[in-house]
C-alpha cells in the first residue's frame, strides 16, 4: 500500500505529458486565426480613419470653391484639381512610405419639383456632392468613407451689375441738370443689366419716394441678352417730384433672389403740388395760418402772400424761405380788426418752381373778454449737440389756457424770423440745423387760447449758438485707363440738392463747383458734413458728358 502512494505523488507519466502537449497545440492552432483577424481589423480601422481625414479635407476644399466652379470635371484629376488640392488620388505617409488613397466624386443637381423650368444645370436649387475615399490592396477588407454635402450660391439668383435710369437732363447749367425728367409720354425708362449665362426667370423693380409718400413695384419676365427694361409711368401714377430709391433684383427659375442693385435719382416733373388743408384762424389783430405739406418730395420752402382783397395780382409777399408749415400773421406788428385779409400760400421746389396756391381768408376781431396776455416764457437752457440746438423754457401762465408757443430765429441777433410753433404743453424744442451750422439766436413767445389769441412778450434771446464741424472724407477715383479720358465730378446733397466744394463750406444751389480728375488712377477728395447722403455725378467728355451717378456713402467711389 505504501509503494502505490509514492508512485502517484511522482507527477504525470510520459503518456499524460504527451497528451497535454497535443491538446495545447490544438488550442493554439485554433487561436491563430483569431489573432490574425484582430490584427487585420485594427489595421483596416486605422486605414479607414485616415480615409475619413482625406474625405473631410476634400470636402472642405470643395466648399471653398466658387459655386460655378463646383463641377465634376473640376473635382477629378486635371489642372484645376491639382491647383485646388482635389483629384482622384491622395498619398498619405504612414511611417513606412506613403499609402495611396483613391477618391471618387458624385455631383447631383437638385431641382424644384414645383417649377416648370427645365431640369438642367443653371436651373437647380442647389448641388449635392458626395466624396468616396477608399484604398486598394491591404489591409483587407477595404472600407469606404462617404461624406455628403449640399452647396448653395451666396446669391442663388442671377447677378445684376448695373441699373440705368432716363431720360435725364444733360444740359449743363440748367436748373434740372442731371435730374430725371420724363418725356411727353410721362415715362421713365429703368434698365437692369443681368450677367448672361445664368438662367433668369424675371427682374423685380421698385421705386420709392424718399419721403415715403409713393411706392410702386413691377416685375419684368422678359429680357433680351441680359437686358430687362421697365417703362415706369411716373406721371400717370402720380409720382411726386423729389428723390427716389430705385431697386432691381433678378430671380432664378427656382425662385431664388440675386443681389439687389439700387440707385438714388431725383425726379423733376414740373412745379410742386400746392400745400394742403390751409387754415386761417382769426385772433385779436392777428391771423394764424397752418397747412400740411404736399406729397411732393422736393419742397425747398414756402411763401406766404397777403392782401386786403381777393386780387392775387395786388398781393404782397410777407414771408419767404419758410420751412415750417405754419405762420403767425403778423409776427411783430398788428393787423386791423374788422378788416378781411386774403392769403395765398405756395410751395417752392428745389429748382425754384412755384406750386399753385392754397388760399384762405380771415377777419381779425377783438372779442370782449380776455385781453390779458400769457406770462412770457423764459429760456432755461440752450445746448448745442452735433447737429442740433436744443432749447428748454419755463411754462407760461394764462387764465384762458395756452394755445401754442412760437419760436423765432435770427443769424445776427437783430432780425428775427418765425421758425415754428410747438404745442401748448411743450417746454422744449430741438432745431435740427445739421453739423457746421451758421450761428443762431433764438427767442419765443406764448399765445393763449382765448378768441383774441393774446400774445405774450418775447423771452430774452439766447445765442449765438453754432454746431461743430463734423465731416467725412469722400474719395472719388477715375479708374478709366484709356489715355486722355479725364472726368468732371460734382457732389450734391441728396436731400437738399445743394452742391459742395471739395473743402466743404457753404453749399451752393447751382451746379458746381466742378472738379476735374485725370485718367489712369487720378482721384480727388471732398470734406463733407457727416450724417448726410450725397449724389456724386461724373461726366466724360468723350462720352458726350452723359452723367454717371453714384451715391455716397460709401466714402470711396470709382468711375470708369
Amino acid at each position: 500500500m505504501r509503494e502505490d502512494n509514492r508512485s502517484r505523488q511522482q507527477g504525470l507519466t510520459l503518456v499524460e505529458l504527451l497528451i497535454t502537449i497535443i491538446i495545447a497545440g490544438i488550442v493554439f492552432a485554433a487561436l491563430v486565426p483569431v489573432f490574425v483577424s484582430a490584427a487585420q481589423k485594427s489595421a483596416s480601422d486605422n486605414a479607414r480613419t485616415v480615409g475619413l481625414g482625406v474625405a473631410q479635407d476634400k470636402m472642405e476644399r470643395i466648399r471653398s470653391l466658387a459655386y460655378d466652379d463646383a463641377l465634376l470635371d473640376n473635382f477629378n484629376d486635371g489642372a484645376f484639381a491639382s491647383n485646388y488640392g482635389l483629384g482622384n488620388h491622395a498619398a498619405v505617409s504612414n511611417g513606412n512610405g506613403a499609402k495611396d488613397y483613391l477618391v471618387q466624386y458624385q455631383l447631383t443637381y437638385v431641382y424644384d419639383p414645383d417649377s416648370t423650368a427645365p431640369e438642367e444645370p443653371g436651373y437647380e436649387l442647389y448641388k449635392k456632392v458626395t466624396v468616396d475615399v477608399y484604398w486598394a490592396g491591404n489591409p483587407s477588407p477595404v472600407k469606404h468613407t462617404l461624406l455628403r454635402t449640399a452647396i448653395y450660391q451666396q446669391y442663388a439668383g442671377p447677378v445684376i451689375f448695373n441699373v440705368t435710369v432716363g431720360p435725364r437732363d444733360a444740359v449743363i447749367g440748367s436748373t434740372t441738370e442731371g435730374m430725371i425728367v420724363p418725356g411727353s409720354d410721362g415715362l421713365v425708362t429703368i434698365t437692369a443689366y443681368v450677367e448672361t449665362g445664368v438662367a433668369t426667370r424675371e427682374v423685380r423693380f421698385t421705386v420709392a419716394a424718399g419721403n415715403g409718400s409713393y411706392k410702386k413695384a413691377f416685375t419684368q419676365p422678359a429680357g433680351v441678352g441680359g437686358v430687362y427694361v421697365w417703362q415706369w409711368p411716373a406721371l400717370a401714377s402720380g409720382a411726386p417730384d423729389g428723390f427716389f430709391t430705385i431697386t432691381a433684383t433678378a430671380v432664378s427659375p427656382g425662385g431664388y433672389l440675386g443681389n439687389t442693385w439700387n440707385v438714388t435719382e431725383r425726379l423733376e416733373t414740373g412745379p410742386a403740388l400746392a400745400p394742403r388743408n390751409l387754415t386761417a384762424t382769426a385772433g385779436n389783430a392777428s391771423v394764424a395760418l397752418s397747412w400740411e405739406a404736399p406729397a411732393t418730395g422736393d419742397i425747398a420752402y414756402y411763401e406766404v402772400w397777403r392782401w386786403t382783397t381777393a386780387d392775387r395780382n395786388q398781393a404782397m409777399l410777407i414771408a419767404t424761405n419758410l420751412k415750417a408749415t405754419s405762420y403767425p400773421d403778423p409776427p411783430q406788428a398788428a393787423l386791423v380788426n374788422g378788416q378781411r385779409y386774403y392769403y395765398w400760400v405756395y410751395a417752392v421746389d428745389l429748382v425754384g418752381n412755384q406750386s399753385d396756391a392754397a388760399t384762405k381768408d380771415a377777419m381779425p376781431v377783438h372779442t370782449v373778454g380776455d385781453d390779458s396776455p400769457p406770462t412770457p416764457p423764459s429760456i432755461l437752457t440752450a445746448t448745442v449737440q452735433a447737429a442740433s440746438v436744443n432749447l428748454t423754457w419755463s411754462a407760461s401762465l394764462d387764465a384762458s389756457g395756452l394755445a401754442r408757443y412760437e419760436i423765432f430765429r435770427s443769424t445776427d441777433g437783430t432780425n428775427y424770423a418765425y421758425l415754428t410753433k410747438t404745442g401748448s404743453s411743450s417746454t422744449a424744442y430741438s432745431d435740427l440745423v445739421g453739423a457746421d451750422s451758421p450761428q443762431y439766436y433764438y427767442k419765443l413767445r406764448a399765445v393763449d387760447a382765448s378768441a383774441n389769441a393774446n400774445r405774450s412778450s418775447f423771452s430774452g434771446p439766447v445765442g449765438p449758438l453754432k454746431t461743430a464741424v463734423s465731416t467725412d472724407t469722400l474719395t472719388v477715383a477715375n479708374d478709366r485707363t484709356a489715355a486722355n479720358q479725364p472726368c468732371t465730378v460734382t457732389v450734391q446733397d441728396t436731400l437738399t440738392g445743394l452742391y459742395y466744394a471739395q473743402l466743404g463750406g457753404v453749399p451752393s444751389g447751382t451746379p458746381g463747383p466742378v472738379v476735374s480728375i485725370s485718367s489712369k488712377g487720378g482721384s480727388a477728395q471732398w470734406q463733407l458734413p457727416s450724417g448726410k447722403s450725397y449724389t456724386v455725378t461724373a461726366r466724360y467728355a468723350k462720352d458726350g458728358n452723359i452723367p454717371i451717378v453714384q451715391s455716397a456713402p460709401p466714402w470711396t467711389l470709382s468711375f470708369k
